[in-house]
């Protein structure tokens, strides 16, 4: 019982002098040895009659410790008795002893050593040097770093009570295997000046996008949108000017046979954080950097010989639109599409456009010539069917031919470096 005793007893004082200390705490009563490079042989931590000890925290592999042991040597001469400065090694005294002897900053310094610490690193703890710790009156005054000793904070400390100096925290929880995202994101999210994000279909949420501005950030995001329309989203490319050179197509493009591992192949969440005035054809090439460097697919343009539509006129061709501006407008019970005032080169881009990415439905190409607005009613199902479109043209003195030219078109195949999670 009275080893048991003994050893409850020795635990707590061992806690009382490594417990973590900050602004505030009381420092306890100890006595620091062994010292070099000073007249005494120990060190009464706990000083009082308004003397300020300042623990600096020293490493001799420390550059910037190294460079500021003049500067605090000329301040520890210059306030005499009232300023303690105690330098503290976790080295050995033979290291110490060493560099006291061979650097020529450490030859010059007259501040005493206290060499050996492994107590008030603990009650101190902290991961970058120089590390410095105000103590006035037994209490803790502040921690911080090398820059804030100065002549002007010094006579501050001695006549008052409280100083307000920027408090040095080290973040000694980081791990530098773990996400920097994830530990930065709990700590302060404000750090984030530009960061993106690519993970495939998120199980829960809908399909989504975005932008929301802050005073200081842009954030764009999509959420599980298809690969195909991030792409086209990415490079703007028409609904049918994309080429699907991969050796499973389907797998891009079949929804009805498995729709949800589709969606696992399919579905990606893209988020861009970029600071408040960046462009967004900068926005842009992030995304075209994720998709290309991270997904299943690798994109480019590119100009192939291929089949396709073209549209010419017969006769005097459609005659000239009266309307004031551009309208469109689908009609339900007709099942038609109504297109007044537009181009010739926004019909067929309507013509050719789709809802969702369409590789293989046919490109329409206008050879028309024409430079003045029309109006075209078509039925709707002329939008995806050739057939229906050639027949629904022949009254606008409008023809539709199949033909073979050359044509820039997106082409997509697959990214030999991208290897699926299970």
């Amino acid at each position: 019982m009275l080893c048991l005793l003994a050893f409850l007893c020795l635990g707590t004082i061992y806690g009382q002098y490594t417990r973590p200390l900050t602004v505030g705490d009381n420092v306890p009563d100890r006595i620091l040895r062994p010292l070099l490079n000073a007249p005494f042989t120990s060190y009464h931590l706990k000083a009082k009659n308004g003397k300020l000890v300042i623990l600096d925290f020293f490493d001799t592999r420390c550059g910037s410790c190294i460079a500021a042991l003049p500067r605090f040597d000329s301040l520890q001469k210059r306030f005499g008795n009232m300023l303690s400065i105690l330098v503290v090694c976790s080295e050995s005294s033979t290291a110490i002893g060493r560099f006291l002897k061979t650097n020529p900053k450490g030859k010059n310094t007259r501040l005493p050593f206290l060499t050996g610490d492994a107590v008030l690193r603990r009650h101190f703890p902290h991961y970058l040097l120089p590390h410095e710790v105000w103590i006035k009156n037994g209490k803790v005054m502040a921690i911080t770093e090398a820059q804030s000793i100065t002549a002007a904070n010094l006579e501050k400390a001695l006549t008052s009570a409280t100083i307000q100096l920027p408090l040095k925290k080290d973040l000694l929880d980081f791990n530098p295997k773990l996400s920097l995202r994830s530990q930065l994101a709990a700590i302060d999210s404000t750090l984030f000046l530009r960061q993106n994000l690519l993970t495939r279909q998120v199980v829960g949420l809908g399909s989504r996008r975005g932008t929301e501005h802050t005073t200081a950030t842009k954030r764009v995001y999509f959420i599980n949108w298809g690969l195909l329309s991030l792409f086209q989203h990415a490079w703007k490319f028409q609904a049918n000017r994309v080429l699907l050179e991969v050796s499973e197509p389907a797998r891009y493009l079949d929804k009805t046979t498995d729709p949800e591992e589709w969606k696992r192949n399919n579905l990606f969440c893209y988020e861009g954080v970029f600071p408040g005035d960046c462009p967004d054809s900068l926005v842009l090439e992030d995304l075209k950097a994720s998709l290309q460097t991270a997904s299943p697919l690798l994109g480019s343009w590119q100009n192939r010989e291929l089949p396709c539509y073209v549209l010419t006129t017969e006769g005097n061709g459609p005659a000239r639109s009266k309307a004031e501006r551009p309208a469109y407008r689908k009609d339900n019970l007709s099942d038609s599409v109504f297109m007044q005032g537009h181009s010739m080169q926004a019909i067929t881009a309507i013509c050719n456009s789709a809802n969702q990415p369409s590789p293989g439905k046919a490109i329409i190409v206008n050879e028309t010539g024409i430079d003045y607005p029309i109006d075209l009613v078509i039925p709707f199902k002329a939008l995806s069917d050739p057939d229906v479109l050639t027949g629904a043209l022949i009254p606008y003195q409008l023809r539709l031919t199949p033909a073979k030219r050359q044509l820039a078109v997106f082409v997509l195949t697959e990214n030999p470096s991208y290897h699926q999670k299970k």
